[in-house]
């Protein structure tokens, strides 16, 4: 098991590119590989609506198929200065969702407004405690956004955006942050077709740390890190008492038990683990 944190150390350089969607992409900028530019225009003035703390962003997120994706459109004062782009949700298909999807939206947000900060001239600030539970569901994504959210010299304000609102309005009924988002809604919507065939990426873009096993990174913890730990000397165990042969063994639907079990109030999860293993309830070994 090898447990390892991210941090790209690198000399300083200059670079040179043709245009920002360039930029952003360049292979040694690898935090921003998951993100797509689709449309950029004036960037210089939106970074002066950022400056002025009149510039907005709506993003949005979307899942089919063990894919997730979203996209992001950032507006200043009106849309003469926007920038939208798309983002992969990195993972495995088995840790996608919509909620994932949802959070890759804030992330990539908060990735690019950090990429915009060489255009606006501001540092960043040195993050504080990042207290967040390991078992909690997309932990590296939302470590990663608490980590630019407190690092950032930005004021940010937050608003959630009811979707789908189309479906009830037409479009012209509806103000700019609903527009925005049916909008955007499309633009994540659209990209899943490319994201689908494209490699995974597992790693998180300023997640503070990540866990690995046998090559492969974890993101479940609690129940990874447990098997990893104790599942092989249980298999053992079983094997030489009950005398079961070891193939019969991996045919056992081993998840659908452990559903079971779970589901089960933890006196009776108790009760049958101490009674397959031959204890009773009083301690004493059954006859």
């Amino acid at each position: 098991m090898i447990c390892t944190g991210h941090a790209i150390v690198t000399n300083p350089t200059t670079q040179t590119c043709d245009s920002f969607a360039a930029f952003v992409s360049d292979s040694a900028f690898p935090t921003l590989r998951l993100l797509h530019i689709v449309q950029e225009t004036k960037l210089d003035g939106l970074a002066y609506w950022i400056q002025q703390r009149d510039a907005i962003i709506v993003s949005d997120g979307s899942y089919k198929d063990g894919v997730g994706t979203a996209a992001v459109i950032m507006e200043g004062a009106d849309e003469t200065n926007r920038l939208i782009f798309q983002a992969t949700a990195p993972g495995d298909g088995t840790e996608q969702s919509s909620y994932r999807s949802e959070l890759m939206g804030i992330l990539a947000s908060l990735l690019m407004v950090q990429k915009l900060y060489g255009l606006l001239a501001l540092q960043q600030s040195t993050p504080t405690s990042l207290q967040l539970r390991p078992d909690t569901s997309c932990y590296g994504i939302i470590c990663a956004i608490r980590k630019l959210r407190l690092t950032s010299p930005l004021e940010w304000r937050f608003r959630h955006v009811e979707g789908h609102q189309d479906d009830f309005n037409l479009g012209e009924n509806l103000n700019r942050w609903g527009q925005l988002n049916v909008e955007v809604d499309q633009w994540a919507k659209a990209y899943w077709a490319t994201a689908a065939v494209l490699d995974r990426c597992y790693e998180v873009p300023q997640e503070p740390w990540s866990l690995r096993h046998a090559g492969k990174k974890l993101s479940h913890f609690s129940s990874s890190v447990y098997n990893i730990v104790h599942g092989k000397v249980a298999f053992q165990y079983w094997t030489k008492k009950d005398k079961i042969d070891p193939q019969v063994m991996e045919n056992v639907a081993w998840e659908a038990v452990g559903g079971a079990i779970c589901s089960s109030p933890k006196s009776r999860q108790h009760f049958i683990t101490k009674h397959t293993v031959g204890i009773c309830g009083t301690g004493d070994n059954m006859l």
